[in-house]
């Protein structure tokens, strides 16, 4: 029989068939030893290949290689139980004898595929995950398992529809030993994806090459500059999605928790190794991509949904120096005014690195702080936890004594007896024993204890903890397990290194006979142990090896600290983890790793985030900016704006690298305060997609290739996203670019949703300006309805802000979203039984206008405070370009189910005829709409949208039931404290007199507000409900009134809102130092304008106003003595009046006490600042110096 396959090979090399096969080779010497003369004597083929295709195989196993099937049917047969046995005249395992016999087994869960190959007469391992294989999957696609034999016993899969191939292993190679099992397959395609955790360049896997990725945990720091070197890195997901050539998709789930390794081939094929447990495969049919993995994370568990303020913007880095210097981080980015929701701390808040204890002299105060954060800030805090456990504190004593689990040697003359005696708690205990940050020994709870005693413990030890710091999530890291200086050579005994074993009997698990590309790509001297803890070590309370369970300690962790964190808090918890496993998305998130500050890393951020939704882990980012190195401005600019779009955004650097946070840099500062500004303002709509995630299973952040997977452009686009299928980002991610070409597929219609063409059509465009000051670019999808809210500085304030709703129209006129909404932060157990809001939205245009179907299709008892002020504020976008702005629908103060009943009840139908404009600029016929409607429409308008109605009708009276006489002051009214009266000055008749019932008042130019009371003023602006007060320049006159500091930010946001946020100008008159610019920035953003009389400027005050302008200033005026400027930097003067509009007008009207005062300080002006003449009209910028001093007057002009 042999010699007839040495035939048949001669007669495929003669014929030339052999060309074929350099591109579907399985390596016969897979490990760094290549001997070809081994290379024969194994049985295999050397053959070297004259290609250009990169690492082909020079030895490589023959296609008969495999076993025979004893039980077939027939050819073809769809069995599902067939019994294999080695082929004796076969190529044998060259890493251990091979197992004779072994079992082939085939069901079903519902549509997805299960396919079992393990021994026939004994128990293999299989992971200790739990999966929902007892609920059937269901999907509109089915596939086929089928059996050949052809000298050796394979089996094809295919899509029953089409035929397609997924996986057909006729290529050959199957090997099944104890410590070495492999399978090879061609593939049905080369669009492939998925394959996890490690680098590779593209988003889309490169087949054109023979590439081999390790598959086992390891504590290793992502790499851009080597981005295809094959090594894993923190997790395993052993996971990917092929896309047919129809554009059908369908996803295989390799689980196995041994040391792994895949080889990607150009056949297209793909070889899969590993060393432990059996070959167990679940094959889902799809058809689409997001099915695809709808149907991966059913079967895994479906994602977590994350509270709602863990979806904003967090920031964090090694190297805090105390509770102060945490806090002046907190206060420099309130100062910035930067949402913020999560404040962090490394393991330097720790007590020699200890968990469960703080630094009580670097960080007194923490707890205090903790509480500030959460009482005054409304924000979160989140803290580090490694699962290693020092050995002399009373943490350890606790567990000892509650009959934890901790990893252990497999016999207790292995454990070292010199740690022992030095630590007696630990005396006659086998615990494997060694070193990571602190400075005493540690040892590792066994999270897999099937007792629950270790779990019960770890829940305890955080309950407790939480009462002394009252942090809110939990970040665990260093949980590959990893190691310090683990080893094999006799080591230093007072650094508590571990030791493995790697000869005798004992070095079965930590030098086996084959140690994957793990080992093989470290290079010389690496070991499966290396920085993590031995293999042979015991676990699942001395059951089974690490050997077996390694991979899924991060997994085990994250469960046991999710748990616990729901116990501490009584809240739903987060929780951040470095090692994840399939199934980790359904308890945590994921960070991706210590990267370093290069723009590899931001461009490898986009793929792993996007890769990781594939894994059923949605909630991921990397670390913005960077963890390792040094950051640029413009790197940390453009990171932010990309990070503003991962559900998990955050900033961390490593100790010893300069401060990174926003605020280091005012046009950091700028972008992150605008990129988050853009991301709360729609979290709505992000967290209803980790929502649909969490019910229904599916991804948050997808590629192009989900929507377009017949595309073959959009199949390798590596760096745009989507959130969901509505909103597509394209980052900036090169140096020095300015602009950005999307790709934008014709096939649907694209708006504009940031600052360039706003709410245009922008589908025949291909370029897109990304400056600085901008966001980067982002889309809307025609079809498709966001919802969104009003932002702030936290997730707090933001859910309490008024709801919005932007619809995209697509080609077919219609549009389609919805909204879920609950409590944000209470705790799940099921999410069938959960208790949320479900609205959805649909517009329909036709020949009769357009119309807006909001319908509640899940409604629960529990209150949603926002909900109740569903207050709509629509912006339709319509590829016809017309920007349609609508009233506010329904009245503030109301539930959805009042509001929907009180539709039912006005409107023939409860259909929201919303494609009304009330402007000026496009009136609407209200004549054509019905009476009931119109009058409808009157009651719930606001002052504003009232003065709108009757200017669209053309007459006082829209509604004559509902008579509402309204007067104009066209130039200024002042409010005045005890009559709280309107003084309309241009119409003498009309000097004084109170707000009427009623009436309706219009006030267009300038408002002058003087000695107020608060209180007084807060209560009195509800008769502002009957005026619209929409200046462009507003009085604040602060001298008499009883405004404290504290209470500035109330006070603007009252006049804020009476003002419609219309004011450009600002007149500001006080006596006392302004405290901050932020305040008067964030409620009026459209400031071009500022007039400073006697008021004390801060000595910064220039600086704050860079930082925290929207527009630049077209003049500023300041009144009073010199010494109200505050210290005078010529070279701050400068950047400032260079950073204003061209022709920008300073006026400085100063007085001075003598006149070497005034020499003094004309000495100071900058070289630049130069005489103005006449003839300089044409400058760009203007300074007017007017000095006061002793009755006189001297005005100087000046131009830059």
């Amino acid at each position: 029989m042999l010699g007839t396959r040495i035939l048949c090979f001669l007669f495929l090399l003669c014929s030339g068939a052999i060309g074929d096969d350099v591109k579907s080779r399985i390596d016969c010497e897979p490990g760094w030893d290549k001997d070809h003369g081994d290379c024969v004597a194994r049985g295999c083929i050397e053959a070297h290949a004259d290609t250009t295709i990169r690492n082909v195989p020079s030895c490589y196993y023959p296609k008969q290689t495999g076993y025979l099937a004893s039980n077939l049917s027939f050819n073809g047969a769809a069995d599902e139980g067939i019994r294999l046995t080695k082929d004796p005249d076969s190529v044998k395992s060259p890493y251990g004898d091979d197992i004779k016999e072994l079992f082939f087994k085939v069901d079903n869960i519902g549509a997805v595929s299960h396919v079992t190959i393990t021994a026939a007469n004994e128990q293999r391992w299989r992971p200790l995950v739990k999966l929902n294989e007892d609920a059937p999957i269901e999907a509109s696609e089915s596939l086929k398992v089928q059996s050949y034999f052809d000298g050796v016993w394979y089996f094809v899969i295919t899509r029953a529809s089409t035929g397609a191939v997924i996986l057909d292993s006729s290529i050959g190679g199957l090997l099944f030993a104890d410590q070495f099992i492999q399978f090879g397959a061609y593939l049905g395609t080369d669009v492939i994806y998925g394959f996890g955790e490690n680098l590779h360049g593209k988003l889309r896997r490169d087949l054109t090459n023979y590439m081999t990725y390790a598959m086992f945990a390891h504590s290793r720091h992502p790499d851009s500059t080597r981005p295809d070197n094959g090594h894993n890195l923190m997790g395993v997901h052993n996971f990917f999605i092929g896309i047919e050539p129809d554009g059908k998709a369908h996803g295989v789930f390799f689980f196995n928790s041994n040391p792994q390794e895949i080889v990607l081939g150009p056949a297209p094929s793909i070889v899969y190794r590993t060393i432990g447990g059996q070959l167990e495969w679940f094959i889902f049919p799809g058809p689409s991509v997001e099915d695809v993995i709808r149907q991966y994370t059913l079967l895994v568990g479906k994602p977590l949904l994350p509270p709602y303020w863990a979806l904003g913007y967090q920031l964090s880095r090694y190297g805090y120096k105390g509770t102060s210097d945490i806090a002046d981080t907190v206060n420099r980015m309130r100062a910035a005014g930067i949402p913020q929701d999560v404040q962090y701390s490394d393991i330097d808040y720790m007590d020699g690195g200890r968990d469960f204890t703080y630094d009580p002299n670097n960080f007194a105060g923490f707890p205090e702080l903790l509480d500030t954060l959460h009482s005054n800030f409304s924000m979160h805090a989140i803290l580090i936890f490694d699962p290693a456990i020092t050995i002399d504190h009373v943490v350890a004593e606790r567990a000892i004594s509650q009959d934890v689990s901790f990893l252990s040697w497999p016999r207790q003359d292995l454990a070292p007896t010199d740690v022992q005696q030095a630590y007696p708690i630990i005396k006659d205990k086998p615990y494997m024993v060694g070193r990571v940050w602190p400075a005493v020994p540690v040892i590792w709870p066994d999270f897999l204890d099937p007792l629950n005693k270790t779990q019960s413990w770890w829940t305890t030890e955080f309950v407790n903890f939480r009462k002394t710091l009252p942090f809110d999530g939990a970040w665990i890291d260093m949980n590959e397990p990893a190691a310090h200086s683990t080893g094999s050579r006799p080591g230093n005994a007072k650094a508590y290194e571990m030791r493995c074993p790697i000869t005798g009997d004992d070095a079965k698990w930590d030098a086996p006979p084959y140690e994957t590309s793990s080992v093989f790509l470290a290079g010389s001297g690496s070991r499966l142990y290396a920085d993590s803890v031995c293999m042979c070590g015991r676990t699942v309370r001395n059951s089974t090896n690490l050997y077996n369970t390694r991979d899924l300690y991060g997994l085990s962790e994250t469960i046991a600290t999710k748990a616990a964190m729901e116990a501490a808090t009584g809240k739903r918890a987060i929780v951040v983890s470095r090692s994840t496993y399939a199934s980790s998305g359904h308890h945590g998130g994921h960070w991706l790793g210590d990267n370093t500050s290069r723009w590899g890393d931001l461009y490898d951020a986009i793929i792993g985030v996007l890769e990781f939704n594939f894994f059923g882990v949605p909630y991921v980012g990397s670390d913005i900016c960077g963890f390792g190195s040094t950051a640029t401005e413009e790197l940390c600019l453009r990171w932010h704006q990309l990070g503003a779009f991962h559900s998990f955004s955050r900033n961390h650097n490593n100790k010893g690298s300069p401060n990174q946070d926003p605020a280091q840099w005012p046009t950091v500062a700028a972008a992150a305060r605008k990129a988050n500004l853009f991301r709360y303002r729609h979290l709505p709509f992000l967290y209803s997609l980790h929502f649909n995630a969490s019910l229904y299973g599916g991804s948050v952040i997808r590629p192009m290739v989900s929507e377009y997977p017949l595309d073959k452009y959009a199949q390798n686009v590596s760096t745009q996203f989507f959130w969901g299928r509505s909103l597509l980002v394209a980052p900036v991610i090169t140096e020095g670019a300015t602009t950005v070409s999307p790709y934008l597929p014709s096939r649907d219609v694209w708006y504009s949703l940031y600052d360039y063409y706003y709410g245009s059509d922008v589908s025949s465009l291909t370029t897109f300006a990304a400056p600085w000051t901008s966001l980067i670019p982002v889309f809307l999808r025609g079809g498709h309805i966001l919802p969104r809210q009003a932002p702030a500085l936290t997730t707090i304030l933001a859910r309490r802000n008024r709801f919005e709703l932007v619809i995209g129209v697509g080609l077919n006129d219609t549009a389609d979203g919805d909204l879920f909404w609950d409590a944000g932060d209470d705790i799940i157990t099921d999410m069938a039984t959960h208790e949320y809001h479900r609205l959805k939205y649909h517009w329909l245009t036709d020949a009769t206008g357009g119309r807006l179907v909001i319908s509640q299709t899940r409604k629960t008892l529990v209150r949603a405070k926002s909900l109740c002020l569903l207050s709509y504020y629509v912006l339709l976008i319509d590829y016809t370009h017309i920007l349609i702005r609508c009233v506010r629908l329904p009245p503030t103060h109301i539930s959805p189910a009042k509001f929907l009943e009180k539709a039912r009840s006005t409107f023939v139908s409860w259909i929201y005829f919303l494609s009304i404009i009330f402007s000026v600029t496009m009136p609407y016929p209200l004549a054509k709409l019905p009476y009931d409607l119109r009058r409808r429409l009157y009651e719930l308008a606001t002052p504003s949208e009232s003065y709108n109605l009757q200017i669209a009708a053309k007459s006082r009276f829209p509604c004559p039931t509902i008579l509402k006489p309204f007067e104009v002051a066209l130039s200024k009214c002042t409010f005045e404290q005890n009559s709280f009266i309107i003084n309309f000055v241009e119409k003498p008749m009309l000097t004084c007199f109170s707000i009427q019932h009623g009436a309706l008042y219009i006030c267009r130019r300038k408002v002058d507000i003087s000695g107020i009371s608060l209180n007084q003023f807060a209560c009195h602006s509800r008769a502002f409900q009957n005026t619209i007060i929409r200046p462009t320049k507003l009085k604040l006159d602060f001298r008499d009134s009883n405004i404290s500091h504290g209470n500035y930010w109330k006070f603007y946001r009252i006049v804020s809102r009476m003002t419609e946020k219309s004011v450009l100008a600002i007149y500001y008159v006080d006596d006392k130092k302004i405290q901050s610019f932020l305040a008067l920035y964030h409620y009026f953003p459209r400031l071009i304008g500022f007039v400073f009389r006697a008021a004390d400027l801060p000595t910064n005050w220039m600086s704050q106003i860079l930082i925290h302008q929207k527009r630049k200033l077209h003049w500023l005026k300041v009144t009073g003595n010199v010494e109200d400027l505050g210290p005078f930097d010529p070279n701050n003067f400068v950047k400032f009046l260079e950073a204003q509009k061209k022709n920008f007008n300073l006026i400085l009207k100063l007085k001075y006490k003598n006149i070497e005062n005034m020499l003094h300080f004309k000495q100071l002006l900058p070289p630049r600042l130069r005489k103005r003449h006449r003839a300089d009209e044409s400058t760009s910028i203007f300074v007017t110096l007017r000095y006061e001093i002793m009755g006189g007057t001297i005005v100087e002009k000046y131009y830059i």
